[in-house]
Protein backbone atom coordinates (compact mmCIF):
# COMPACT_ATOMS: atom_id res chain seq x y z
CA UNK A 1 0.00 0.00 0.00
CA UNK A 2 1.67 3.31 -0.74
CA UNK A 3 1.54 6.10 0.52
CA UNK A 4 3.37 8.71 -2.03
CA UNK A 5 -0.51 10.88 -2.16
CA UNK A 6 0.83 14.36 -1.43
CA UNK A 7 -0.60 16.04 1.81
CA UNK A 8 -1.14 19.42 1.79
CA UNK A 9 -1.35 20.93 5.11
CA UNK A 10 -3.28 24.31 5.75
CA UNK A 11 -4.81 25.64 8.70
CA UNK A 12 -8.65 26.33 8.58
CA UNK A 13 -8.73 28.64 11.80
CA UNK A 14 -11.86 28.97 13.51
CA UNK A 15 -11.91 30.78 16.54
CA UNK A 16 -13.73 29.50 19.34
CA UNK A 17 -13.52 29.81 23.19
CA UNK A 18 -11.11 27.28 23.04
CA UNK A 19 -8.27 28.88 20.93
CA UNK A 20 -7.72 27.83 17.55
CA UNK A 21 -8.91 24.82 15.46
CA UNK A 22 -6.35 23.37 12.98
CA UNK A 23 -8.28 21.06 10.08
CA UNK A 24 -6.36 18.73 7.58
CA UNK A 25 -6.96 19.38 3.98
CA UNK A 26 -6.23 15.83 2.26
CA UNK A 27 -4.92 16.62 -1.46
CA UNK A 28 -5.54 13.80 -3.54
CA UNK A 29 -2.92 13.51 -6.60
CA UNK A 30 -2.22 10.91 -8.00
CA UNK A 31 -5.04 8.71 -9.56
CA UNK A 32 -3.26 5.25 -9.24
CA UNK A 33 -2.32 6.06 -4.80
CA UNK A 34 -4.60 4.98 -2.60
CA UNK A 35 -4.39 7.16 0.91
CA UNK A 36 -4.98 5.80 4.56
CA UNK A 37 -6.21 8.75 5.92
CA UNK A 38 -6.74 7.82 9.48
CA UNK A 39 -4.17 10.40 10.97
CA UNK A 40 -5.40 13.06 8.78
CA UNK A 41 -9.27 13.04 9.74
CA UNK A 42 -10.86 14.38 12.82
CA UNK A 43 -13.83 12.12 15.04
CA UNK A 44 -16.21 12.80 17.36
CA UNK A 45 -17.84 10.01 19.77
CA UNK A 46 -21.89 10.64 19.46
CA UNK A 47 -22.07 7.97 23.04
CA UNK A 48 -26.15 7.87 22.69
CA UNK A 49 -25.70 7.60 18.74
CA UNK A 50 -28.66 9.54 18.67
CA UNK A 51 -26.83 12.90 16.47
CA UNK A 52 -27.91 14.10 13.40
CA UNK A 53 -26.01 15.74 10.94
CA UNK A 54 -27.70 19.11 11.66
CA UNK A 55 -26.47 18.68 15.49
CA UNK A 56 -23.09 16.93 14.26
CA UNK A 57 -22.10 20.80 11.83
CA UNK A 58 -23.16 22.68 14.83
CA UNK A 59 -20.61 25.03 16.11
CA UNK A 60 -20.74 23.10 19.84
CA UNK A 61 -20.73 19.83 19.01
CA UNK A 62 -18.05 20.73 16.07
CA UNK A 63 -15.45 22.06 18.83
CA UNK A 64 -15.77 18.09 20.41
CA UNK A 65 -14.03 17.04 17.41
CA UNK A 66 -10.56 15.38 18.08
CA UNK A 67 -7.57 14.54 15.98
CA UNK A 68 -6.86 10.69 16.18
CA UNK A 69 -3.12 9.59 15.48
CA UNK A 70 -3.46 6.22 14.45
CA UNK A 71 -4.23 5.24 10.72
CA UNK A 72 -6.84 2.22 12.08
CA UNK A 73 -9.54 3.58 14.62
CA UNK A 74 -9.92 0.89 17.57
CA UNK A 75 -12.58 1.07 20.57
CA UNK A 76 -14.15 -1.60 22.28
CA UNK A 77 -17.34 -2.09 22.00
CA UNK A 78 -20.34 -0.15 23.30
CA UNK A 79 -23.45 1.65 21.83
CA UNK A 80 -21.60 4.69 20.81
CA UNK A 81 -21.81 5.53 17.12
CA UNK A 82 -18.31 7.44 15.62
CA UNK A 83 -18.73 10.74 13.29
CA UNK A 84 -15.55 11.03 11.20
CA UNK A 85 -14.88 14.64 9.30
CA UNK A 86 -12.89 14.24 6.19
CA UNK A 87 -11.55 17.44 4.76
CA UNK A 88 -10.83 16.30 1.13
CA UNK A 89 -9.40 18.26 -2.42
CA UNK A 90 -9.42 16.03 -5.50
CA UNK A 91 -6.67 17.05 -7.94
CA UNK A 92 -6.85 13.56 -9.78
CA UNK A 93 -9.02 14.58 -12.66
CA UNK A 94 -10.97 11.13 -11.48
CA UNK A 95 -13.78 10.54 -8.95
CA UNK A 96 -12.30 9.78 -5.53
CA UNK A 97 -13.81 7.58 -2.83
CA UNK A 98 -13.76 6.93 0.73
CA UNK A 99 -13.36 3.07 2.10
CA UNK A 100 -14.53 2.03 5.29
CA UNK A 101 -13.70 -1.43 5.10
CA UNK A 102 -15.74 -4.48 5.73
CA UNK A 103 -19.12 -5.74 7.21
CA UNK A 104 -17.81 -5.09 10.89
CA UNK A 105 -19.50 -1.28 9.82
CA UNK A 106 -22.88 -2.62 10.73
CA UNK A 107 -24.17 1.01 9.98
CA UNK A 108 -22.61 3.67 7.93
CA UNK A 109 -24.31 6.99 7.02
CA UNK A 110 -22.56 9.32 5.13
CA UNK A 111 -22.97 13.06 4.10
CA UNK A 112 -21.44 15.08 1.37
CA UNK A 113 -22.31 19.25 0.95
CA UNK A 114 -24.47 19.89 -2.06
CA UNK A 115 -25.68 23.57 -2.36
CA UNK A 116 -26.55 24.31 1.26
CA UNK A 117 -27.10 21.34 2.74
CA UNK A 118 -25.76 17.46 2.46
CA UNK A 119 -26.35 14.32 0.21
CA UNK A 120 -26.94 11.29 2.46
CA UNK A 121 -25.68 7.66 1.73
CA UNK A 122 -27.20 5.01 4.65
CA UNK A 123 -25.47 1.57 4.08
CA UNK A 124 -23.64 -0.77 5.88
CA UNK A 125 -22.80 -5.30 6.73
CA UNK A 126 -26.55 -5.11 8.14
CA UNK A 127 -28.46 -3.09 5.24
CA UNK A 128 -29.46 -4.26 1.77
CA UNK A 129 -26.49 -4.73 -0.63
CA UNK A 130 -28.86 -2.52 -2.59
CA UNK A 131 -27.91 0.23 -0.70
CA UNK A 132 -24.08 0.32 -1.51
CA UNK A 133 -22.85 3.12 -3.76
CA UNK A 134 -20.88 1.11 -5.49
CA UNK A 135 -21.64 -2.57 -6.77
CA UNK A 136 -18.73 -3.81 -4.41
CA UNK A 137 -18.26 -5.49 -1.49
CA UNK A 138 -16.62 -3.38 0.38
CA UNK A 139 -18.41 -0.36 0.94
CA UNK A 140 -17.09 2.52 -1.23
CA UNK A 141 -18.44 6.33 -1.19
CA UNK A 142 -18.53 9.05 -3.23
CA UNK A 143 -16.14 11.79 -1.77
CA UNK A 144 -16.14 14.20 -5.33
CA UNK A 145 -16.33 13.89 -8.91
CA UNK A 146 -13.72 14.38 -11.42
CA UNK A 147 -14.71 18.15 -12.02
CA UNK A 148 -14.77 19.15 -8.38
CA UNK A 149 -11.77 20.48 -7.53
CA UNK A 150 -12.66 22.89 -4.27
CA UNK A 151 -12.15 21.49 -0.90
CA UNK A 152 -15.09 19.54 0.53
CA UNK A 153 -15.73 18.67 4.20
CA UNK A 154 -17.84 15.19 4.27
CA UNK A 155 -19.02 13.29 7.48
CA UNK A 156 -19.33 9.63 7.74
CA UNK A 157 -20.74 7.97 10.88
CA UNK A 158 -20.04 4.32 11.51
CA UNK A 159 -21.79 2.48 14.23
CA UNK A 160 -21.00 -1.54 15.13
CA UNK A 161 -22.29 -3.76 18.15
CA UNK A 162 -18.61 -5.51 18.00
CA UNK A 163 -14.91 -4.27 18.74
CA UNK A 164 -14.94 -0.64 16.41
CA UNK A 165 -12.38 -0.59 14.03
CA UNK A 166 -12.33 1.54 11.27
CA UNK A 167 -10.13 1.71 8.41
CA UNK A 168 -10.35 4.77 5.99
CA UNK A 169 -8.71 4.66 2.52
CA UNK A 170 -9.06 7.85 -0.24
CA UNK A 171 -8.39 7.19 -3.76
CA UNK A 172 -10.08 6.54 -6.76
CA UNK A 173 -11.81 3.35 -8.26
CA UNK A 174 -8.36 2.23 -9.89
CA UNK A 175 -6.28 2.66 -7.04
CA UNK A 176 -9.31 1.07 -5.13
CA UNK A 177 -10.10 -2.15 -7.19
CA UNK A 178 -6.02 -2.32 -6.84
CA UNK A 179 -6.52 -2.69 -3.45
CA UNK A 180 -9.38 -4.85 -3.07
CA UNK A 181 -7.37 -7.48 -5.52
CA UNK A 182 -4.37 -8.33 -2.49
CA UNK A 183 -7.67 -8.71 -0.37
CA UNK A 184 -9.27 -11.15 -2.86
CA UNK A 185 -6.17 -13.41 -3.22
CA UNK A 186 -5.40 -13.66 1.13
CA UNK A 187 -9.44 -14.39 1.12
CA UNK A 188 -9.08 -17.10 -1.05
CA UNK A 189 -6.15 -18.94 0.45
CA UNK A 190 -7.77 -18.39 3.25
CA UNK A 191 -11.37 -19.81 2.96
CA UNK A 192 -8.82 -22.70 0.47
CA UNK A 193 -6.89 -23.61 3.95
CA UNK A 194 -9.91 -23.24 6.10
CA UNK A 195 -11.93 -25.77 3.83
CA UNK A 196 -8.85 -28.13 3.91
CA UNK A 197 -8.79 -28.44 7.63
CA UNK A 198 -12.81 -28.79 7.38
CA UNK A 199 -12.69 -31.95 5.05
CA UNK A 200 -9.78 -32.87 6.97
CA UNK A 201 -11.41 -32.74 10.18
CA UNK A 202 -14.19 -34.55 8.96
CA UNK A 203 -12.27 -37.44 7.01
CA UNK A 204 -10.68 -37.94 10.85
CA UNK A 205 -14.48 -38.03 12.72
CA UNK A 206 -15.53 -40.84 10.09
CA UNK A 207 -11.92 -42.60 10.56
CA UNK A 208 -12.05 -42.14 14.50
CA UNK A 209 -15.25 -42.68 15.52
CA UNK A 210 -14.35 -39.69 17.69
CA UNK A 211 -17.21 -36.58 18.34
CA UNK A 212 -14.15 -34.29 19.29
CA UNK A 213 -13.53 -33.73 15.58
CA UNK A 214 -17.04 -32.74 14.66
CA UNK A 215 -16.97 -30.60 17.34
CA UNK A 216 -13.72 -28.88 15.85
CA UNK A 217 -15.54 -29.02 12.46
CA UNK A 218 -17.97 -27.11 14.22
CA UNK A 219 -15.48 -24.32 15.43
CA UNK A 220 -13.97 -23.93 11.73
CA UNK A 221 -16.99 -23.81 10.35
CA UNK A 222 -17.86 -20.33 12.47
CA UNK A 223 -14.62 -18.72 12.33
CA UNK A 224 -14.58 -18.95 8.59
CA UNK A 225 -18.58 -17.48 8.23
CA UNK A 226 -17.52 -14.59 11.18
CA UNK A 227 -13.61 -14.06 9.92
CA UNK A 228 -15.23 -13.61 6.14
CA UNK A 229 -18.49 -11.73 6.89
CA UNK A 230 -16.40 -9.50 9.43
CA UNK A 231 -13.91 -8.46 5.98
CA UNK A 232 -16.68 -7.97 3.98
CA UNK A 233 -16.63 -11.03 1.89
CA UNK A 234 -20.12 -12.95 3.65
CA UNK A 235 -21.82 -16.15 1.85
CA UNK A 236 -24.96 -14.58 1.33
CA UNK A 237 -25.67 -10.77 0.22
CA UNK A 238 -28.38 -10.74 2.85
CA UNK A 239 -27.82 -9.12 6.29
CA UNK A 240 -28.87 -12.15 8.33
Amino acid sequence: MRLSILLVFYASTTFTVQGFQQDTVIVLKDKKDLLPIGRFVNYHEDRGARQSIHQIVSNDVQQEFKRYTKQVYTSKASGSAVWFKVIVQNKTGEDIWLSTGGNVCWYIDFYRPVGSGYDSVKTGGLRPVTTREYPVNFFWLKLADKSDTIVRTCYVRLETGLTQEFFLQAGTIQALVKDKEGYDFLTAAFVGLMTIMILYNLFLAFAARDKIYVTYVVYLVSVLITITFANGYPFTDNPW
